[in-house]
């Protein structure tokens, strides 16, 4: 499963046809809250045959800390909700990058192309403003 979180987000659309399932996260939409949501995808034919929100209660179930967390029948509990093709919920950031690192077990793995944008700290430019202001010594006439 692949989750893209708002403050992440790439422009682009995703072809693969190894995908299970797609899912995004907001934690703009209310304050201390995370929106979820996540959609079979469409080009794995082996999709057709998942049902999200028992996925869902799978990686919660991972650790006993998510189970009591999100799988209990409580009313407060906005998990894996929706139907077998779309699924989601509402959860506080703290249970959401518990669920991310111990049941959907999210690395940070780096993208493509990442490296070669990025500047290195010794690329920094040499002239800031009091450099630009201040005469270099081999101007300076001496007197």
């Amino acid at each position: 499963m692949l989750f893209n979180s708002a403050s992440d987000y790439r422009a682009g659309h995703l072809k693969s046809a190894k995908l299970e399932a797609i899912g995004v996260a907001n934690t703009g939409y209310i304050p201390d809250r995370v929106y979820f949501s996540v959609r079979l995808a469409r080009r794995n034919p082996l999709s057709k045959d998942t049902n999200l929100i028992e996925l869902l209660k799978e990686y919660a179930s991972k650790t006993e800390s998510l189970r009591r967390k999100l799988l209990n029948e409580d009313e407060d509990v906005h998990f894996a909700r929706g139907h077998r093709e779309a699924s989601g919920g509402s959860l506080d950031p703290e249970t959401w990058g518990e669920f991310c690192r111990d049941g959907l077990e999210i690395l940070e793995r780096p993208v493509a192309g990442d490296a070669k944008r990025k500047k290195p700290e010794d690329s920094k430019p040499k002239i800031t403003l009091d450099r630009f202001f201040t005469p270099s010594p081999k101007k300076v006439k001496k007197k």
